[in-house]
């Protein structure tokens, strides 16, 4: 037991020493110096970056449903409406 307790203080001081190690260095990570130019093979195109980050003619689009059924059990039907309302959002647009 004694041996168990030991093991898992010394593990708990270990990853306290890690953890607090790490956190006080500075990251010295720069997107551009590492994604910079010459790094891309492809230019993008106007709807997506070379990145992959959306471009100025970027669009999305999305639709809802609305649907209305109604199910006769003594004739074995089955009657309904539907409508589709479709969205386009231009991200780049102005409004």
């Amino acid at each position: 037991m004694k041996r168990l307790s030991n093991l898992s203080l010394f593990t708990l001081t270990l990853f306290s020493f890690f953890s607090l190690a790490q956190s006080n260095e500075a990251s010295a990570y720069d997107y551009n110096a590492a994604f910079g130019h010459g790094f891309y093979t492809n230019n993008g195109t106007q709807t997506r970056s070379a990145s992959g980050k959306p471009g100025h003619a970027y669009w999305q689009n999305s639709a809802d449903y609305f649907i209305k059924v109604s199910l006769d059990d003594q004739s074995k039907k089955i009657t309904g409406r539907y409508s589709v309302q479709a969205h386009s959002k231009v991200l780049g647009a102005r409004t």
